[in-house]
């Protein structure tokens, strides 16, 4: 039996087990495995036999997993870049912010004690 084929029965199974009609089933998603989203024999063709007006969609993890991939590089380097330069503009204010603080500590625990 074929590894597609296979998910489905099992998904069937489970849902069977629970007593929950697969007409209950609105949405799917999917990495972008041939078994699951194959146009022939993937898993949401024969999803579709059984309750064709599912939506299918391509997994939002899956598609940020994939594009860094296929990108070659480039992406991770202009990733890197911007994670550098928000880490550097991060520190400077928090550099700046704690002084303040500092400043305003000092400054109310002054007037605190005169008063």
């Amino acid at each position: 039996m074929r590894q597609n084929m296979t998910i489905f029965d099992e998904m069937k199974g489970y849902l069977s087990e629970r007593n929950i009609p697969v007409e209950n089933i609105t949405g799917c998603a999917a990495d972008s495995a041939t078994y699951m989203i194959g146009r022939h024999k993937g898993f949401i063709v024969h999803l579709r036999k059984v309750m064709p007006s599912v939506f299918a969609a391509h997994c939002v993890v899956h598609k940020e997993h994939v594009l860094p991939e296929n990108m070659e590089g480039r992406l991770q380097h202009s990733l890197s870049h911007v994670a550098q330069r928000l880490t550097h503009a991060v520190e400077q204010y928090q550099q700046r912010y704690g002084t303040e603080i500092n400043y305003l500590s000092i400054n109310y625990s002054t007037t605190s004690v005169s008063a």
